[in-house]
């Protein structure tokens, strides 16, 4: 969500594809031809040059082909800085909300491509295998959820003495505001979410999304800017 925001930003015209964990690896793993190590998305296959990995640089590709960029010299760092701070968000979210749904059949079902999801029994054990994958891809296996609940707490908390009240992060609405928004992915997922009915409380912390109410809030705004400028 982050990368595909900032390309709507920036008037950036994309297609997306939606990869699943695990099953979709092999064939992006192909176009990549990138055979060892981890591999996760967003990944931009432009037509005119090489592949560009990760959400931030996705935001600065776009960026330089942008009459709007999101991502300058002059608020770079600050981008940096948000970005990192988002990604110990997510990293936490992502641990707590994958081990739920690991134990939630429901949930897992309603994650899965409808045609794995119609194997029944079959289905269910290639997503469990699938979501045991992900947690261990990204060494979260051993986090509890009460060590996941407290990063993530300490995230927002730094997140909100970044904005200190003010309407954007550094100052003019830039790449911060996208990637610190996205931190309260995994805290109350926006309205526009595709989630499930079994998942959606899954990526939901009630109390954290009363505690920080004023970030749900920026997140609101900043999904609604980002709206009105790939509108214009």
């Amino acid at each position: 969500m982050r990368a595909r925001l900032a390309l709507d930003a920036q008037g950036i015209p994309y297609r997306a594809v939606h990869c699943v964990p695990a099953i979709s690896e092999p064939a992006l793993r192909l176009r990549l031809w990138d055979f060892r190590g981890r591999i996760s998305v967003p990944v931009l296959l432009p037509e005119d040059g090489p592949p560009v990995r990760e959400s931030f640089e996705i935001a600065a590709w776009g960026a330089a082909r942008s009459a709007r960029p999101l991502i300058t010299a002059d608020n770079r760092e600050g981008c940096e800085r948000t970005d990192a701070l988002s990604n110990r968000a997510l990293e936490a979210g992502r641990a707590r909300t994958t081990r739920l749904v690991y134990d939630d059949a429901a949930a897992l079902r309603e994650s899965m491509p409808p045609a794995v999801a119609a194997l029944g029994p079959l289905g269910r054990a290639i997503g469990r295998n699938a979501t045991w994958d992900l947690l261990r891809k990204y060494g979260a296996e051993g986090i509890t959820e009460t060590e996941a609940l407290a990063q993530l707490r300490g995230a927002l908390l730094e997140l909100r003495g970044a904005i200190a009240g003010r309407e954007w992060l550094l100052g003019e609405f830039s790449y911060a505001d996208v990637t610190g928004a996205m931190a309260l992915g995994f805290v109350s997922p926006h309205a526009r979410a595709p989630l499930g009915p079994a998942s959606r409380p899954l990526w939901t912390v009630e109390s954290l999304a009363a505690e920080f109410a004023d970030l749900v809030a920026f997140r609101d705004r900043v999904v609604d800017e980002v709206r009105r400028r790939r509108k214009a």
